[in-house]
């Protein structure tokens, strides 16, 4: 199958599936608008009167923590504050800390605490075996309780908490857990914060509250509700193998028949994560785990007795972080066809873009319900789904990495979201930076696809490419920024460090050079069209007269040329030649690589014709790069066709980095000095050799040319050639001597 079919396809399939989780969405967000306003205020049971100390139940609040002594304070004063007896109220703190820092300062409010009269334990642990879900379970043996109110670090309830929640589990002896929404008390705290409330309150105000409302499973999201303690151990405990305990305790017990309630009307406020690598640490354990859950229970799901509705919305819930990578997919797809397909609209792509728009319907849908039904936060809207659509384009890349690490390895570390009261979470934040290089490329590519589609007045989609582009950005510079000291993150001694600088140094320029050819794309000029407008170029060539008559200039001739190649490609690199002519000669030699030959034909793409020397090349005129005439002519035209009947890669051809066109030009160079030809920057694949790694001088030994990874990576200096630094083939030149550059894409000025 022709790649470019296949990538055809593989748009079509990718965006079809957005579409079906776009589809889920608009469901959901349907189910919401019909029934919003019959929501509980949880005014519907009575609140359990505490006065009433010998009739109620034992509430064990359970908080597990690591190294959080920013937080925990506060939170064990909201919890010691909570209406209800005290000798009813049994407070575990689960401490996994390493920071002596945040053990002794749990001791010392536990010590306040225990001198006040309350029931508070303080469980410290020297392991972190199994994680949260391994403190839990260890806890579990001591919770007195028979009902478990479960609390992040961050989390502050509401005195009237347990009254308001423990009438749902005393009424209804089948119900598991009680849930309510989520708050935050860092909203206003930055974009990224406003960002992820919208995202925070698309969950827990529709998604949430509309699969409560089904009956289908409304999981608990580990943190902000109320176990029963019986329900817990029926359950098999919370799995130590998953990172997202809380969602694989909900299937389990939901397909032992067990039933929750979600208050939606209830909030208790915990933060948001202020930092891009905590938000990052938090996104990748989530989608890790829930991709773990899938793993573990869908099968399950799909072969018991639950109405399909309840498989189909589980099928979506513990694959929903699949979409990152159906968006590379389509991403990469996207450029793909742009850069080499025709401009035409085949049934595929339009097909494909078709599903691409209406698969944006539903998380704007479900966002709107969120902020404007019913609390009418418009603007808030406006301001900040745009945002919102960068940060997820962004967020891709990493999420779909955590969704295979999920799917193909049964040993994936527990990473606990950094809280933004502290002070020191270097080394979580840096943890997340390893995918910094990978983000750059990414970017590049999302900025160059974006550019295609301007082009290609393909500006919805451009919008998407771009948007992702910005988030990208956003994610990897915060990431970087937040990644203080390499060498004391990674620990890996002086060339661990050097290694990482050097990485970081050859991606920045990376990004500086591929500006040229940016720039070329959005406002350069060079041919573009469909395979019929390439044919049209190609069968009319014209001569632009830059070569004599050779009817009428008898001496030898030698010229080199150069001219922007076909389509987008012609941003980036150009295509050579050589002509020559011997002197008194009626006709000229033209020696050129012809790279269709080889792909299409599977024949040698080396021809040497005799042609007209100096025609356009698919529509983009030539320019010459040397001019050889007369005498000088006539003692180098037999070396040059020996050359070039010697080019050692006659029987190959690679369009990146070479052996292409350019590489033909270059071997002639250098087998000919004297020619004093310097092919521009934009000839890629000039600097293309067979080795992976080369070391040679030339001119008198005044210069010196080192070659990396087969024309990859090179610098030349010297006398004659200045410097000349070559990243992935894009190249910048500095000539001293002439006080010219020679930029990537753009050329010489």
């Amino acid at each position: 199958m022709n790649w470019l079919v296949l990538a055809y396809f593989v748009f079509a399939l990718s965006s079809f599936l957005l579409f079906l989780y776009s589809l889920n969405i608009i469901y959901l967000s349907t189910v919401y608008l019909l029934n919003w306003k019959n929501i509980d205020n949880c005014g519907s049971l009575q609140k359990v009167d505490t006065t009433l100390a010998s009739g109620l139940p034992v509430i064990t609040t359970q908080i597990p923590i690591f190294n959080e002594a920013g937080v925990i304070e506060q939170t064990l004063l909201s919890v010691a504050n909570i209406d209800y007896p005290k000798k009813k109220h049994q407070i575990q703190i689960l401490d996994d800390s390493s920071d002596d820092t945040s053990i002794a300062r749990v001791k010392e409010v536990v010590n306040v605490l225990e001198e006040k009269g309350y029931w508070v334990q303080h469980l410290f642990r020297e392991h972190r075996s199994g994680y949260k879900a391994g403190a839990l379970n260890d806890a579990m043996s001591q919770a007195q309780g028979e009902f478990l109110f479960i609390l992040d670090a961050d989390f502050r309830p509401q005195p009237d908490v347990i009254r308001t929640l423990l009438p749902y589990l005393l009424e209804d002896k089948d119900l598991a857990y009680v849930q309510v929404r989520w708050g935050y008390r860092n909203y206003a705290s930055s974009l990224l914060t406003k960002v992820q409330a919208l995202a925070i309150d698309g969950h827990f105000i529709v998604e949430q509250y509309t699969r409560s409302l089904l009956g289908f499973v409304s999981h608990f999201n580990g943190t902000a509700g109320v176990w029963r303690k019986s329900a817990v151990i029926d359950s098999n405990m919370w799995s130590t193998d998953i990172v997202s305990e809380d969602v694989a305790i909900s299937y389990e017990a939901y397909l032992r028949k067990w039933r929750s309630a979600y208050i939606p009307e209830y909030v208790i406020d915990g933060e948001i994560p202020d930092r891009v690598s905590a938000y990052r640490s938090q996104q990748a354990r989530w989608a890790v785990g829930t991709i773990q859950v899938a793993k573990k229970y869908l099968l399950r799901i799909f072969r018991s007795s639950e109405k399909l509705g309840t498989k189909v919305q589980a099928f979506f819930h513990l694959t929903q972080y699949t979409i990152n990578i159906w968006v590379l997919l389509n991403i990469i797809c996207i450029g793909l066809i742009l850069s080499f397909g025709s401009n035409g609209y085949s049934p595929a792509l339009l097909l494909g873009f078709t599903f691409l728009i209406f698969s944006l319907s539903g998380p704007l849908l479900l966002y709107f319900c969120a902020y404007c039904v019913p609390r009418k936060r418009y603007l808030d809207f406006l301001v900040q789904v745009g945002p919102f659509l960068a940060l997820s384009g962004g967020m891709a890349l990493g999420n779909a990495r955590a969704v295979l690490l999920g799917l193909f390895s049964n040993r994936v570390e527990f990473v606990r979201t950094p809280k933004a009261s502290q002070v020191n979470v270097s080394a979580e934040t840096r943890k997340y930076t390893k995918g910094v290089v990978a983000e750059v490329v990414w970017g590049l590519f999302c900025i160059y696809s974006a550019i295609l589609a301007v082009n290609n007045q393909s500006f919805l989609l451009a919008y998407f490419l771009a948007s992702s582009a910005a988030g990208t950005a956003w994610i990897g510079l915060a990431s970087f920024k937040e990644s203080r000291s390499w060498g004391s993150t990674f620990r890996i001694g002086l060339f661990g460090v050097i290694l990482k600088r050097t990485v970081i140094t050859l991606l920045c320029l990376v990004v500086v050079l591929a500006i040229g050819p940016i720039y070329v794309l959005m406002f350069g000029e060079y041919a573009i069209g469909d395979e019929k407008a390439k044919y049209r170029v190609f069968v009319d060539r014209k001569s632009v007269g830059l070569a004599p008559d050779p009817a009428e200039f008898a001496e030898a001739v030698i010229q080199v040329y150069a001219a922007r190649a076909w389509n987008y490609k012609g941003a980036f690199s150009a295509h050579t030649w050589i002509a020559t002519k011997a002197e008194a000669e009626q006709q000229y030699t033209v020696a050129q690589i012809k790279g269709w030959l080889y792909t299409q034909e599977n024949e040698s793409p080396l021809v040497i014709e005799r042609d007209v020397p100096d025609l356009t090349w698919m529509g983009n005129a030539p320019v010459l790069l040397a001019d050889i005439r007369g005498d000088r002519a006539t003692l180098l035209v037999a070396r040059v066709r020996r050359a070039s009947l010697e080019y050692p890669y006659s029987a190959t051809y690679r369009t990146w980095p070479g052996p292409n066109s350019n590489t033909f030009t270059a071997y002639v160079a250098n087998q000919v000095p004297e020619l004093q030809l310097d092919l521009p920057s934009n000839a890629i694949g000039k600097d293309y050799v067979h080795r992976w790694a080369s070391f040679h001088t030339f001119g008198q030994g005044k210069n010196f040319d080192l070659s990396l990874g087969r024309g990859l990576l090179g610098l030349k200096l010297g006398t004659e050639v200045g410097l000349e630094i070559n990243v992935l083939t894009l190249n910048v030149q500095f000539d001293v001597d002439d006080l010219r550059i020679d930029y990537a894409g753009v050329g010489r000025h």
